[in-house]
């Protein structure tokens, strides 16, 4: 239990009092503040009573550690009453205060605000009623005046005041001690150095201890004399160190080591013997109190440290200690066991070390003199060099000094610890059988092993309290150290065998804590014989057993407790099974592939583990078929390959040797495999590692960064590795490898791998085809980087010179290398340069020498994956023969048209019309097996034919209607019959409740408005459209919903309002757009629309936080205002989520109108301020799509915040605090990950 009267921690200077103190230290961690003055002056104006009882418990604590251990010290309590005499007298000879307020003789007085020169000589010179001395007597007996007032004076009113009481002070006596003047602002820098007095301030009394009163408390007194180990000092200069760097980024750190090697005691003595620390620094005994500290640290803006006893990571009843998590300024030092604590990657990790025998023989030896050594001696062995449980058994020594304990000598320690406390002895072998039981967890446990919840933690307490047997308090409870478990859990399996049995033949949830507290045991039988319920037998472990729901689950638990025994026996498992691998389910099954799969990507992590994993999941990729399911072994090996890849320590050269093995004795299969996992072996990769902690071990340090050396060792050895798949005899294959090594050209060059790419493309087995797909591709990138002209960024020029050198040394005079550029790279336009149209004319003129060269450029062209060569067939379309038509057709009919061929095909028509009737009749016998090429027949037949047959097989044949979602209008001034007549078979479709025909519908309803066809039809398509479609991002590229919408604001604004407020809201919603444009001129009707919206934002279609901010940024303040003022409180929290945000502009941060207007009416206390505040934080919290790191975004926002911290509406404030958290942990990141980026750029590690 935290005692009664136990304090809140240090958290240090806040603004500005400590700056305004007089003879205060420049030391960084003398200037401590807990509280605001606002906070101060609120808490004793009142009631002055307050003010004197408040001095009194600060001088109390605050007297006695600056040397007036004897002081003789009195305060009348008459504060502020006019009655005369002192109201606080000090008299300590050895009082030294090092904020230079008091002196070893002081005469305090207190008022409660400013008071003139002669109110204050009127109140020295006063006779008390009670008959003591007066003020001015004690002045002239050489006293020194500390005036004490209950607000905070300026700094002109400071002034004031020190130079009036300075006058009286002198004139009462020439010579006097300079008097202090301490207002509310140096009072709350004074309480800094009282923790206990600042907790009452801010209503937190008895939530924490200070590390001087932890260190006085239970346990740490058992040992009244601290004797340091040889690291000691190493230590606390590191501690001092982490605390004291105010600019240092880390703000978390961890102390790592097993239960009872003086951890706590060290940390505490590091701060209690260091100038500046010593009692000032906050101590939770756990972590279950952690989330009020971080809040009032938030709520009262403090800076400082704490300490976070027995932390284990997150659980459900504590908050996690993160970065994010850790308020501004605060500095935590976290205690806990390190193969329990969860680290993330901003977290410094102090591993502490038990002491040395002789180091701990000196620390019992202070405490048991009487006791002789060769006993201590047994007792360090005895407890394995555990402090705690040393302790404990030399104290039973001292009582039981004829005691052997070469027999069971832990079973006589806990009797003599418990006496006949029986259940103490129960609650301990029970405790036994895990780790660490968490507080959430005791119910749990106490059904498991049949005892009283309420009974257990009590009894728990009650040990701890009078032994260190067992380690309570409200987060967790573990038995207090590993031998004494140890011992305890093979004495529980002796004595009550039967129980046990029955509890790990169903341990529960319980299964890895209890399995790992049974394999932390030293070899022993009970060992040996509770194993054996956990382990399933691995001699005839067979598929079916891994596939089982309950037996192939506990086998993957074990694969991570005990990898050394069930990684060997999966292996064999998937090795006997090879070719029956398909039975094992992808995922959604009992246990599946990805089960698996991420518990061996977490034992790949470890060297020893990482070559069975690998071939495990590389056997099950060779079963797997091509799929749509993620994290399946096909799709996860190859990441384990990358140069680039940081989520294992085994060596990269080895695993690029597995490889060639592989390729030299594996089938085609297996090389194509391998191809994935080798055609680009420099992909971008986090930092973020697949698990933290695997069977108890810690993740491997070294993968926090990835080794440069992989990406040189790539650039050399890959080029081999891909020479050898090109041996393949398959010419699918060795094209695949071709194709896949062009893919990959940029990652190779931007990696400085120019020559080893060469080395690739360049030799005997590379296919000739990839390379002249090679040439093109690299013309390409010169020519579009050439057209960027002298303001080019130095990345861009340096790949261009890259291209450049590629080009010079694979370049050829292949006119196909021409077909494939004019093939591949898109649709020339007229204003294309010169040299395109130079290519054209060549490849136009060969194909008409050459038959053969014509026939084998046209199959090249005829593909309708290349999306150029439209302007070459319009250039050889009007010159073909018909069998030249006969072989573009037949292709088309097969495989689609493709630019070339529609082209081609199209001028021929035009100089041969006489063919038009014959093609209709082919398209239509076509037209029900592959509508989308007659379709193209008849568009190339011109517009009446096209919308004519596009009608009939609408309303005919029933054709799907997005086939025909090419539609444009050639003028809006005369629209054809045909183009009506294919206008009303849509309509016809869509009454019909034809989603394809909607979709077209808003196409071509778009055309029309777009071309502001007056016609009572076309508007009555447009509002039916409007109604039945959705709005959503990217439905068409020419975004006709919101061109309709806009259009028919004009003529009908209340439905297109209340339609396009019905529709999903967001940042890429059309409907959004059109409410927009509309809210200029009917603000409250479009209000008024969204407030269904607003009441449920979640219901079908969605309203996305920040969705209307377009729409919101335009309404005007007073009608907002009036509005908002009528709608229920749930619509006021909904409207915040969209309000326009604060931005800077001109250096000064600015609130839009309509987002003031809306913080005026929403104060703090309001009904809907919380859950307003909450909506308005997230949507402003979205940073939206930024380039690089974001650091200058981020330190923009962070200004932003500062400005508005001293805004005058509170509500304004709160969210600037919020967000300035927020952007300061974003910049930290950001730079962070820039110095990352750099390091990996720059550095050889």
């Amino acid at each position: 239990m935290i005692p009664k009267g136990s304090i809140i921690g240090n958290v240090a200077h806040f603004g500005s009092p400590a700056s305004r103190a007089g003879g205060a230290s420049s030391s960084q961690m003398n200037s401590l503040s807990y509280l605001k003055t606002s906070t101060l002056e609120a808490f004793v104006a009142s009631d002055g009573q307050k003010f004197t009882d408040l001095i009194r418990r600060w001088a109390q604590v605050y007297l006695p550690r600056i040397g007036g251990g004897h002081t003789t010290f009195s305060i009348n309590g008459v504060s502020f009453r006019p009655d005369g005499g002192t109201d606080g007298l000090i008299d300590a000879p050895g009082l030294i205060d090092p904020l230079g307020f008091l002196s070893p003789k002081s005469v305090l007085q207190f008022k409660a605000g400013k008071t003139s020169e002669a109110e204050a000589r009127a109140e020295l010179a006063k006779e008390p009623k009670d008959g003591s001395t007066r003020i001015i007597d004690r002045i002239r007996d050489g006293y020194k005046l500390v005036w004490f007032v209950g607000k905070g004076l300026t700094d002109d009113e400071l002034k004031e005041t020190e130079k009036a009481i300075e006058t009286i002070v002198e004139d009462i006596r020439s010579g006097s001690p300079k008097p202090s003047v301490i207002d509310a602002n140096r009072l709350s820098t004074c309480l800094s150095r009282t923790p206990s007095v600042a907790s009452r301030i801010v209503g937190a009394e008895g939530l924490f201890l200070t590390t001087d009163a932890a260190l006085a408390d239970n346990p740490h007194a058992r040992f009244k004399e601290f004797v340091p180990g040889a690291q000691f000092e190493h230590f606390r200069d590191d501690i001092r160190g982490f605390l004291s760097d105010g600019q240092h980024d880390e703000r978390i750190k961890y102390i790592a080591g097993e239960p009872g090697i003086g951890k706590s005691r060290s940390v505490l003595e590091a701060i209690e013997t260091t100038a500046g620390l010593a009692g000032l620094v906050c101590y939770f005994p756990d972590p279950s109190n952690v989330d009020r500290f971080f809040s009032l640290a938030k709520q009262e803006c403090w800076v400082g440290a704490c300490i976070i006893d027995e932390y284990i990571g997150q659980t459900t009843a504590t908050i996690p200690v993160t970065g994010d998590t850790v308020p501004k300024g605060i500095k935590v030092i976290l205690i806990g066991h390190s193969h329990l604590t969860d680290r993330g990657a901003s977290i410094v990790t102090h591993e502490l070390e038990p002491l040395t025998e002789p180091e701990m023989i000196a620390a019992l030896r202070a405490a048991f003199p009487a006791l002789q050594e060769f006993r201590i001696v047994d007792a360090i062995k005895l407890s394995r060099r555990n402090l705690r449980l040393a302790r404990s058994i030399c104290e039973f020594l001292s009582k039981s000094p004829d005691a052997n304990l070469d027999l069971h000598g832990l079973e006589q320690v806990v009797d003599f610890e418990l006496g006949r406390m029986q259940s103490g002895k129960e609650a301990l072998a029970y405790l036994s059988l895990v780790p660490m039981l968490l507080g959430e967890q005791v119910p749990a446990f106490c059904r498991l092993v049949g005892l009283d919840p309420d009974g257990f933690k009590r009894t728990c307490r009650d040990v701890s309290q009078r032994s260190g047997l067992i380690q309570a308090n409200d987060h967790a409870l573990y038995v207090g150290a590993p031998a004494l478990a140890h011992v305890a859990l093979a004495r529980l399996w002796r004595d009550e065998r039967e129980k046990v049995t029955a509890i790990l033949k169903a341990p529960g949830e319980f299964f890895d804590g209890i399995l790992t507290a049974i394999r932390r045991m030293p070899y022993c039988t009970e060992k040996e014989e509770m194993l054996g319920f956990f382990r399933v037998p691995v001699a005839d472990l067979g598929l079916a057993d891994l596939l089982d729901a309950t037996k192939g689950k506990q086998i993957l638990q074990l694969l991570t407790a005990d990898p050394g025994t069930y990684l060997l026996a999966i292996h064999r498992v998937i090795r006997e099974n090879r070719g029956r691998l398909a039975e094992f389910p992808y995922e959604r099954a009992p246990v599946d592939r990805r089960d698996l799969i991420w518990r061996l990507r977490d034992l790949a992590q470890f060297a020893e583990y990482f070559e069975l994993a690998e071939e495990i999941v590389f056997w099950l990729a060779l079963e797997e078929t091509p799929s749509a399911y993620h994290n399946i072994a096909s799709s996860y090996w190859p990441t384990w390959f990358g140069a680039w890849f940081d989520n294992t320590v085994y060596p990269y050269e080895k695993r690029l040797s597995m490889l060639e093995a592989r390729i030299r004795s594996g089938d085609l299969k297996v090389r194509r495999l391998i191809l994935k996992a080798i055609d680009d072996p420099f992909p971008h990769t986090g930092t973020d590692i697949p698990s933290e902690r695997v069977g108890g071990r810690l993740a491997p340090p070294e993968l926090r960064f990835i080794h440069h050396s992989q990406a040189r060792l790539a650039a050399q050895r890959i080029p081999e590795l891909f020479a050898l798949l090109l041996e393949t005899d398959d010419a699918d294959f060795r094209l695949e490898i071709g194709n896949a090594i062009c893919d990959a050209c940029f990652s190779w060059l931007e990696r400085g791998a120019i020559q080893a790419y060469l080395q690739m493309v360049t030799s005997p087995g590379f296919p000739a085809e990839s390379l002249r797909k090679l040439v093109v591709q690299a013309r390409h990138d010169i020519s579009l980087r050439a057209e960027l002209g002298d303001d080019v960024e130095p990345r861009s020029l340096r790949m261009h010179e890259l291209h450049r050198e590629l080009l010079s040394k694979i370049d050829q005079d292949d006119p196909f290398i021409e077909v494939l550029e004019l093939a591949e790279r898109g649709y020339w336009g007229e204003d294309d340069s010169k040299d395109i149209h130079k290519k054209q004319l060549r490849v136009s003129e060969r194909c008409k020498a050459d038959p053969e060269f014509k026939r084998t450029a046209f199959e090249v062209l005829a593909d309708p994956k290349k999306h150029g060569g439209g302007p070459l067939g319009k250039l050889l379309g009007p010159d073909l023969s018909a069998s030249d038509i006969r072989m573009l057709l037949d292709w088309a009919w097969t495989r689609g048209f493709s630019q070339f061929s529609f082209a081609a095909f199209r001028a021929f028509i035009e100089r041969n019309p006489s063919h038009r009737e014959e093609l209709v009749s082919e398209a239509r016998k076509q037209e029900g097996t592959q509508p989308g090429t007659a379709i193209a027949i008849y568009q190339s037949l011109g517009d009446d034919v096209y919308f004519d047959e596009a009608a009939r097989m609408l309303r005919e044949a029933k054709t799907d209607a997005r086939f025909f979602g090419q539609f444009w209008l050639r003028s809006g001034d005369e629209v054809t019959q045909s183009v009506w007549k294919f206008i009303r078979a849509i309509d016809e479709r869509i009454t019909g409740g034809d989603r394809g025909a909607m979709a077209l519908g808003v196409i071509v309803a778009g055309e029309l408005a777009r071309h502001n066809v007056r016609s009572e039809e076309a508007r009555q398509l447009c509002l039916k459209v409007l109604q039945v479609s959705d709005p959503e991002h990217g439905t068409n590229n020419l975004r006709d919903w919101d061109d309709i919408g806009m259009w028919m604001l004009g003529s009908n604004p209340e439905s297109v309002i209340k339609i396009a407020a019905s529709k999903e809201q967001s940042e890429f919603s059309q409907a959004t757009t059109v409410l927009a444009a509309a809210v200029e001129s009917h603000p409250a009707e479009v209000l008024d629309a969204l407030v269904p919206k607003l009441k449920d934002p979640y219901s079908t279609p969605i309203l996305l936080h920040g969705g209307l901010l377009a729409v919101f940024v335009k309404v005007p303040a007073s009608v907002f205002t009036e509005w908002l003022k009528g709608q229920d409180p749930k619509v006021w929290q909904n409207v915040a989520g969209h309000l326009p945000k604060p931005v800077m502009a001109d250096g000064r941060a600015e609130i839009p109108e309509v987002t003031e207007a809306f913080w005026v009416l929403c104060p703090p206390g309001h009904e809907a301020f919380e859950g307003a505040m909450d909506n308005f934080i997230a949507h402003t919290y979205n940073t939206g799509v930024y380039c690089g790191f974001g650091i200058d975004l981020f330190k923009d926002r962070v200004t932003l915040s500062k400005q508005l911290l001293s805004h005058t509406n509170p509500s304004v404030r709160f969210w600037a605090e919020k967000h300035l958290s927020a952007s300061e942990h974003m910049l930290r990141e950001a730079i962070r990950d820039e110095h990352l980026h750099k390091a990996r750029i720059e550095t050889e590690d």
